[in-house]
């Protein structure tokens, strides 16, 4: 029994003397500070993505609240191309707006987000280079909190364009004349891709662009019989950071003539599920050429 109660002493007594330690963990921990996330000074992306999220992170210990306001900075921006030898320019202040420049972080929080939106079809026509960016700057209420070489972003808002990859595609019949060929892929491509938002492109055939083929090249080629030719996915959509859409065709040579001099399949682009895009090239021309 006194060996059970010497153990119950020793527990209490190790419990008293932890009691006492002070617990110096965060003093391992940097103070809490505030900044842009990441690291580039430039952040890009396109027209047709509508609005881009500027982010605010408050890093380190995360027992301090914070007062952050953010400005459109056309001041830091001239420096920034002095600078670096960049000619970026800001874009007018009625092109876009930003949904707060006020950002409470209370203890707990650890990023806040102001928003910046836009019009992709009236900026279309503002936007025609690389250059157009929209400067912001950050300052806390509690300024030993900035980290200094994170508090000026600039959000470089660029055009892209979508147009099919080839304005032409040639296809020569089998011998054989299978009734299911092999996929025929068309692809439609981005001139830049977008980073946050899927593109869904839509295509469809267009009999009535065959006048239009003929006119510009002088073959005269006609559609091939109904259902000689079918796509097989009119809609292809390109995820985020991609800037490939990808469709197939299908041919049945069965339904060709025994003796033709070629026929020619428009598929022309129908739709986008993003505004703010240009179209390069909106039609292919998918030619069927005989095999003799």
């Amino acid at each position: 029994m006194k060996a059970i109660y010497r153990y119950i002493v020793l527990a209490f007594c190790l419990a008293a003397a932890a009691a006492c330690v002070k617990d110096n963990r965060l003093n391992f921990v940097e103070p809490d500070h505030i900044s842009f996330s990441g690291l580039d000074k430039v952040s890009q992306t396109t027209v047709c993505s509508a609005h881009y999220k500027v982010s605010v992170i408050k890093s380190g210990r995360n027992l301090s609240t914070a007062h952050v306001t953010l400005k459109i900075d056309n001041d830091a921006l001239q420096a920034y191309n002095e600078a670096n030898g960049t000619s970026f320019k800001a874009l007018p202040s009625d092109k876009y707006k930003v949904e707060t420049l006020t950002l409470d972080f209370a203890q707990s929080d650890s990023r806040l987000t102001s928003d910046l939106t836009w019009n992709p079809e009236e900026l279309l026509a503002t936007v025609t280079d690389d250059n157009w960016v929209i400067p912001v700057s950050l300052s806390c209420s509690e300024p030993g909190m900035v980290t200094s070489d994170r508090t000026f972003v600039i959000v470089n808002v660029r055009p892209s364009s979508i147009g099919f990859s080839a304005k032409t595609m040639e296809y020569t019949e089998s011998k054989e004349r299978s009734e299911v060929s092999s996929p025929v892929k068309i692809s439609a491509s981005l001139t830049k891709s977008n980073p946050r938002d899927e593109l869904v492109v839509e295509c469809e055939i267009d009999e009535s662009l065959v006048t239009r083929f003929q006119d510009e090249t002088s073959y005269y080629y006609n559609m091939p019989p109904e259902g000689c030719v079918s796509l097989k996915n009119p809609k292809a959509t390109i995820a985020p950071g991609d800037k490939l859409a990808e469709f197939n065709l299908s041919v049945n040579e069965t339904l060709l003539s025994e003796i033709h001099g070629g026929h020619v399949v428009p598929i022309k682009i129908k739709s986008l599920s993003l505004e703010g895009l240009s179209i390069t090239e909106d039609v292919c021309y998918f030619i069927i050429k005989p095999n003799f």
